[in-house]
C-alpha cells in the first residue's frame, strides 16, 4: 500500500487540478504523489482556508473534475479503471460510496443551477456524457457525445440556459483535422449532432455562458499567425458572431477559460511557451460582447515558474483563478480577482 503524502512536502509535486465555487465559498482539489493521492481544499472569497483534507481514499487519478451541487461538492476522479464519482460533505469528507461509471479519464463536470451536473469523459477517443445526482449517480444513460478526439483534457462543457454545450477537438477529417467541434446535451441527457463552430485546424475550446450569451474560446493554427480568439455560438455550437482576435504566438496559444460578466466574458490567458497546456505566466482580460476591451490583460501570476491546469470560475460578484506551478517541487495557486 501506497503511503499518501502531503501536496506541499517538499519533493512531491501536484499535477492537475479542479475548481468549483459558490456565492460563498472556493474548493480547488488536486493530485499529487505521482497519481496516487487527491487533496480538497475550501477558502473564503477572500482566500482564508476554511477546511483540507488531504488523501481522499479515492485510487489512482489522472484527471479530476469538481461541481458544487446540492448536499456540498461532487468530485470525479478519471483512472483507466474508469470515472469514479465520489461526493463530499461541505467541509470535503466522505458523504457517500460515489460510482464507478465506464466514462474513462479526463472528466469534466458542468454543473447547472438547479439539479445535478453533466459528467463527461473520454476512452479511447470517444467522448461520453451522462447526467448524474448530488451523489454522483446516473440519471441519464451516458450518450456518444464525439467520436475520434484528439487532446483529450483540453476541452470544456457549461450549461448554456437550455442544456450543456460540451465541446473538444475531432480528428478525423479532410486532411484528418475536424477542429473544434461541439455538441448540445438536453437536461435529460440526450446528445445532439455535434456541430463544427470555427473551422479545421482549431483546438482548445472553452465554454461560457452568462446572461442569455454562450461565448467560445479557441486557439487557430491554421492561417500564417496562429492564435486564439473569441466568438458567440448558439446554445447548439453555431457560431452566430463576429470572431474576436485575443492574440498570436509569440504572446498568446493556449487554453483561454473564461467566465462571463453580464454579457462581457472575463478571460484567462496563459502567455505562450510553445508547450501545450502551459504558460509562461497568467493574464486576465476583460471584453464586452461587442468585442471592446474593457480591462486590458494584466498578469496575476509573474513566474519564474510555468504554470498549468489553469481554471477560472465565478464566486459572488468576483473570479477566481487556480493553478499548478511548474517549479519544483510545485504548487497550487490561487487568486481571486475583480471584473
Amino acid at each position: 500500500t501506497r503511503q499518501c503524502i502531503r501536496a506541499d512536502v517538499a519533493g512531491v509535486a501536484p499535477s492537475t487540478l479542479a475548481l468549483a465555487a459558490t456565492d460563498a465559498e472556493i474548493a480547488v482539489a488536486w493530485v499529487s504523489d505521482g497519481g496516487g493521492a487527491v487533496h480538497f481544499a475550501r477558502y473564503s472569497p477572500a482566500l482564508v482556508k476554511l477546511s483540507e483534507r488531504d488523501c481522499l481514499g479515492v485510487g489512482p487519478a489522472r484527471g479530476l473534475a469538481l461541481a458544487a451541487v446540492a448536499g456540498g461538492w461532487l468530485l470525479a476522479v478519471g483512472s483507466e479503471a474508469g470515472t469514479r464519482t465520489v461526493p463530499l460533505n461541505p467541509d470535503g469528507s466522505n458523504r457517500g460510496a460515489g460510482s464507478l461509471l465506464p466514462l474513462g479519464v479526463m472528466p469534466m463536470l458542468a454543473a447547472r443551477p438547479a439539479g445535478g451536473p453533466l459528467l463527461v469523459g473520454t476512452r479511447g477517443g470517444v467522448v461520453r456524457g451522462a447526467v448524474v445526482d448530488a451523489d454522483g449517480a446516473l440519471v441519464s444513460a451516458p450518450a456518444v457525445l464525439l467520436t475520434d478526439e484528439v487532446e483529450a483534457g483540453y476541452g470544456s462543457a457549461a450549461w448554456v440556459g437550455d442544456g450543456w454545450l460540451v465541446a473538444s477537438r475531432g480528428g478525423r477529417g479532410v486532411g484528418g483535422d475536424l477542429g473544434v467541434l461541439a455538441t448540445h446535451v438536453a437536461p435529460d441527457g440526450r446528445a445532439g449532432a455535434p456541430w463544427q463552430p470555427v473551422g479545421a485546424q482549431t483546438e482548445y475550446p472553452q465554454v461560457a455562458f452568462a446572461d442569455g450569451a454562450v461565448w467560445l474560446t479557441y486557439a487557430s493554427f491554421g492561417g500564417a499567425s496562429p492564435g486564439i480568439a473569441r466568438v458567440r455560438v448558439d446554445t447548439l455550437g453555431r457560431a452566430i458572431g463576429e470572431v474576436l482576435d485575443l492574440g498570436h504566438i509569440p504572446a498568446y496559444f493556449n487554453p483561454s477559460p473564461m467566465v462571463g460578466v453580464g454579457r462581457d466574458s472575463l478571460i484567462l490567458l496563459g502567455a505562450y511557451t510553445g508547450s501545450t497546456g502551459h504558460g509562461r505566466r497568467l493574464e486576465v482580460s476583460r471584453v464586452d460582447d461587442a468585442g471592446r476591451t474593457v480591462v486590458d490583460p494584466y498578469a496575476i501570476t509573474a513566474g519564474p515558474e510555468l504554470v498549468h491546469s489553469y481554471r477560472i470560475a465565478r464566486v459572488g460578484a468576483d473570479a477566481v483563478v487556480a493553478w499548478v506551478g511548474s517549479g519544483y517541487p510545485g504548487r497550487v495557486g490561487l487568486a481571486v480577482v475583480s471584473p
